[in-house]
């Protein structure tokens, strides 16, 4: 890879992750709308609304830590090739995302919190598809 590749890269990556980063919370708005919606439906079509919701909300994450990870590594041969002195344009970047050349692209310990975060997210969807008790009156068939 030339080093305007990796910059490329780098940008379309970073690009990917704000899209999905969007999408994950419009997801998140979604989910409390069906939840509401379809809050008065057997329980059996909950149910298989809530692992479809289950399964949007696991594959998002999976996907922004696919993309997460691959912008490490690209860092990493950003970073790797940037100490070897050839490349003005990698040392800026990296100097742009506070790293030295040569230095290892490790996740920052906060981004565990993200796992957390996804872990929550999946009771709280359990919880308002199944459990919620939502205020209203109930339409009668």
């Amino acid at each position: 890879m030339t080093e305007i590749e990796i910059v490329q890269a780098v940008t379309d990556n970073r690009a990917v992750f704000s899209s999905l980063s969007i999408g994950y919370g419009m997801l998140s708005l979604n989910l409390i709308l069906a939840a509401y919606l379809f809050r008065n439906l057997p329980i059996i079509f909950r149910i298989a609304l809530t692992i479809i919701f289950l399964w949007f909300l696991l594959n998002s994450v999976m996907r922004v830590l696919v993309t997460e990870a691959d912008y490490l590594s690209l860092i990493a041969y950003a970073s790797e090739i940037a100490n070897q002195q050839v490349s003005p344009l990698l040392e800026s970047l990296l100097s742009t995302r506070g790293m030295v050349p040569g230095q290892p692209a490790i996740a920052p310990n906060w981004n565990y919190f993200g796992a957390i975060a996804a872990l929550l997210h999946a009771g709280i969807t359990i919880y308002l598809f199944l459990f919620a008790k939502w205020r209203g009156k109930k339409l009668e068939n």
